[in-house]
C-alpha cells in the first residue's frame, strides 16, 4: 500500500525507531489512540493523533495520503493491516 510507504518514510525521517514504539496486538487505525500516530506520539499515555499530524507538519485533511488515516467503511480494517505487515517487515518478524 503505497500510502504506508508514504507515511512510514515520513515518521522514518521525523521519528526514527518509531515502528518500535507500536504494540502490534492493539493497533487500530479507526482509534485515535490505537493507530500508529496515537502510539508513536503519546505523551502520559494520552492519545495523540492530532499531535503527530501536527509534528509531522501536516494537516487533518492529509491524514488519508500517508496512510495515517482513510475514508469509508471497511477500510479501516485493510489500513491497519497493511501498517501491521510493514512494522513486522521492519521488526524482522514477517
Amino acid at each position: 500500500m503505497k500510502t504506508v510507504d508514504r507515511g512510514a518514510e515520513l515518521l522514518d525521517q521525523e521519528a526514527p525507531g518509531w515502528e518500535k514504539k507500536i504494540d502490534l496486538d492493539t493497533l487500530d487505525l479507526a482509534s485515535s489512540s490505537c493507530c500508529v500516530l496515537g502510539q508513536v506520539y503519546r505523551v502520559n499515555q494520552n492519545p495523540a493523533f492530532f499531535r503527530g499530524i501536527r509534528k509531522l507538519g501536516l494537516a487533518w485533511g492529509d491524514g488519508p495520503r500517508y496512510g495515517f488515516m482513510v475514508w469509508g467503511p471497511g477500510r479501516w480494517e485493510n489500513l491497519t493491516e497493511a501498517w501491521r505487515r510493514e512494522i513486522r517487515r521492519r521488526l524482522g518478524r514477517a
